[in-house]
């Protein structure tokens, strides 16, 4: 009918019920609009972003180890040579 059922006034509730409403406004995203809601966006890929890029930098160390290597044998081949 469109009757209101119930008023929270939030100074007249508990500690433990305001702090659960701020960890569930947190949580979901509301509080501060759309800035805060891209900002939790961006926030939650950095994660993503650094091991993306660690695994790139890894790799990359493990590469040139590995020509380095190669270069090594190849030289040594060709001074062993009499």
């Amino acid at each position: 009918t469109g009757a209101v059922l119930r008023v929270d006034h939030p100074k007249q509730a508990s500690l433990a019920a305001r702090i659960t409403k701020a960890q569930y406004i947190l949580h979901v995203g509301t509080y501060g609009g759309i800035f805060t809601r891209v900002l939790y966006c961006l926030v939650g890929f950095a994660p993503l972003t650094l091991v993306v890029t660690g695994f790139a930098l890894w790799q990359r160390r493990r590469w040139l180890a590995a020509h380095r290597r190669e270069a090594m044998q190849q030289s040594q081949r060709v001074t062993a040579r009499p």
